[in-house]
């Protein structure tokens, strides 16, 4: 099952680069530029071009994951760009201090990026050190507060061959327990997330890859990895204590460099888990980049925000690929699918899917024809996971109708109802997988299994009322 999982996410990964690329370099042409109507538009392009250009880097990263060969890993270039707007820094400093003859020089804010790429660079590590700053800068942008800095230091022990890279940043507090929990439990993958974090999105398991990927270059850099926190409470927002916490990795400037590092067969193992979590961190990206976008006004050229509209299919696609491997890794469950609270109104959400699938993928659909919808429904309280979701669901009745169909959606308050002789919806509705399905891997069955426990933990029930006719009911009483 994990030669699967990484098999899927990888060709995923593959087709979403290449969107990513072309999607890239359309945003990056002087036409799209020059239509943009104020400098604060053009500050949220800047910015989301970053944001797709590091998730470029972050594909290309994971793609090239169990590659051992060795290279240069630049710390400095990897962990700044999630921070990047434009040109500048917003978020973060790096500084650097030497200690020469035992004695410690004082710390110096560098700007001089030629310093910075100069200085940050590890050398002879393999591909998935990439992984170590892209994990901490995302870490440090999750979890700090406002407008407060996030500093990097690099100590250069000159006498001893040994830099040390110190994150620091101001986040939810973790007990002296969670960073021994954190420090130990390593390779297993398992959740690891102080009780302050439990309320931030994402699978807690980041910082354990990280002290992963730094023990995995041990016998070649003598890396080392620790964490230290500050027990005095800086402050608290809500019910959630914040103090400093500060990730330190050390690793020697004078490599060996005879030594192979085998390639760990537990570090193989943890692949999937690692591409995984990663495939929630790009994809988390990529929606807030293209929500810029959306933000902006532009003069005579609206036709790129139909290009935003079908990159965003895009996302969705993958983004329904890994909910698929996460739910099958998971023993088909539904844990670390549902996401955070939201609200959605159900019959608005599938019209807009519906106009974006047939633009993006079935053009031959006239809307006006072929698909109708009339009625409204209510607003619900649901958690994020309704929206992959819902694209895989209308992609999956949508792939199966012809021109001259007749695929009508019926909404009312608490329910909605889809007809379409094409569809047989007693194929549609999957309630139970039998054992061994590990061996059939059977990805459309799955899918659709996946599909129906999340609108159930969502608040909806489908259901058919005959071969060619579904309804989804909405739970007045649903809360979260």
């Amino acid at each position: 099952m994990e030669n699967e999982i990484i098999e899927l996410l990888q060709q995923g990964m593959k087709s979403l680069k290449r969107k990513c690329e072309l999607f890239s370099s359309l945003i990056d042409s002087g036409d799209v530029f020059n239509t943009i109507i104020s400098e604060t538009y053009k500050d949220y392009l800047e910015t989301a071009k970053a944001v797709i250009k590091q998730s470029i880097s972050q594909l290309e990263v994971h793609l090239r994951l169990d590659d051992i060969s060795l290279g240069d890993v630049n710390f400095y270039r990897v962990f700044s760009t999630p921070f990047l707007t434009g040109s500048y820094h917003k978020g973060v400093e790096f500084y650097i201090k030497e200690i020469h003859n035992d004695e410690e020089g004082d710390e110096v804010l560098i700007t001089n990026q030629d310093v910075l790429d100069k200085e940050f660079t590890i050398h002879h590590c393999m591909s998935c050190m990439n992984l170590v700053p892209q994990q901490l800068a995302g870490n440090a942008k999750k979890y700090s507060v406002g407008d407060l800095l996030v500093k990097v230091l690099l100590v250069k022990d000159v006498d001893y061959n040994t830099n040390t890279i110190f994150v620091s940043n101001l986040g939810p507090h973790c007990s002296n327990d969670e960073i021994n929990r954190i420090v130990a439990d390593g390779i297993s993958g398992n959740e690891i997330r102080g009780k302050n974090a439990q309320n931030i999105a994402g699978m807690g398991i980041g910082l354990s890859e990280v002290k992963d990927i730094v023990g995995l270059h041990n016998s070649i850099l003598d890396t080392s990895f620790d964490i230290s926190t500050d027990n005095k409470i800086v402050t608290k927002i809500g019910d959630m204590d914040y103090s400093f916490f500060t990730i330190i990795i050390s690793y020697s400037t004078k490599p060996n460099a005879d030594t192979l590092i085998p390639f760990s067969k537990k570090f193989k193992e943890r692949i999937p888990v690692i591409l995984l979590h990663n495939s929630v961190d790009i994809i988390a990206n990529l929606i807030e980049g293209t929500k810029l976008i959306r933000k902006i006004r532009f003069k005579g050229n609206d036709s790129i925000l139909k290009e935003v509209d079908k990159f965003k299919i895009e996302i969705n696609k993958f983004q329904d690929l890994t909910k698929l491997c996460l739910f099958m890794r998971n023993s088909l469950s539904t844990k670390n699918l549902l996401g955070n609270p939201c609200e959605i109104n159900l019959g608005d959400k599938i019209e807009e899917l519906i106009g974006s699938i047939c633009d993006n993928d079935y053009p031959h659909l006239d809307n006006g024809n072929t698909i109708s919808m009339e009625g409204e429904t209510n607003n619900s309280m649901v958690y994020s996971s309704i929206y992959p979701c819902l694209y895989g669901i209308m992609d999956f009745l949508l792939c199966q109708i012809s021109p001259d169909s007749n695929f009508h959606i019926d909404c009312c308050p608490y329910s909605l109802t889809i007809e379409c002789e094409d569809i047989d919806f007693d194929d549609f509705i999957v309630k139970h997988i039998p054992d061994g399905w590990e061996r059939q891997c059977d990805y459309e069955k799955i899918r659709l299994k996946m599909y129906y426990d999340v609108m159930l933990e969502n608040g909806f029930t489908m259901n058919t009322i005959n071969n060619h006719k579904l309804e989804i009911s909405i739970r007045e009483s649903f809360e979260k």
